[in-house]
């Protein structure tokens, strides 16, 4: 409930009515901040951008989210439109999601890492070798078949695949937090280094693999 002395218009209070939910992303890079996926009243998601750009005024760096658009014609089209006041609440709500996934904050725990390492010994091959496959516990359940690649650039897990009918591996688990992607992806590496003593100091690469 707002405050007391708190005023609101009519078009606030109907936006406030809204439940806006967020699950973001961190993206540095090509401009991005994060991404988001945003949910609105239970039943409606869609995608947004959080980019960055100077003022003009004070010249200091303000961020701005970029919704849905389609390339149409030779020209860029909104395909969703929102006022200004439900744009507040969707980048209060973006805002509070990349808050929680810089502090890692509700994340739950990775309680146990089963690995079989695979491929001991070999050389890495290609761009891509598979190093071993895991098992694991986060607070309950369990995600089977996670695998541990090593590349050219580091190391890098990928969840549990299958391969659609255009020939693209797709994820049967989506860890669509980057944080908890990120904890899963160090309770593996420390098992594997427990295991095998590789890896010491080894980056981990952040890719999500092909």
């Amino acid at each position: 409930m707002p405050e007391s002395g708190t005023h609101f218009n009519e078009m606030e209070v109907d936006a406030m009515q809204h439940e806006v939910k967020a699950q973001a992303r961190l993206c540095m890079r090509d401009g991005r901040k994060a991404t988001a996926d945003v949910t609105l009243d239970g039943c409606i998601r869609f995608s947004v951008v959080l980019r960055s750009c100077t003022d003009k005024e004070t010249k200091k760096e303000k961020g701005f989210l970029s919704y849905p658009r389609k390339y149409q014609d030779g020209r860029w089209e909104d395909v969703l439109l929102a006022d200004e006041v439900l744009k507040r609440h969707v980048m209060a709500a973006v805002g509070n999601a990349i808050t929680a996934e810089v502090t890692e904050k509700g994340l739950p725990p990775v309680t146990k890492v089963t690995f079989v390492p695979v491929n001991q010994g070999k050389p890495l091959t290609g761009k891509m070798t598979v190093r071993g496959m895991a098992d694991v516990e986060i607070d309950g359940l369990t995600i089977r078949g996670v695998s541990l690649k090593e590349t050219e650039k580091g190391y890098l897990i990928n969840m549990p695949q299958y391969r659609a009918d255009s020939g693209e591996y797709r994820d049967l688990v989506d860890v669509i937090s980057g944080s908890m992607r990120e904890r899963i992806k160090e309770a593996v590496m420390a098992e594997y280094a427990a295991l095998t003593g590789a890896l010491n100091n080894t980056e981990i690469g952040k890719g999500r693999g092909e």
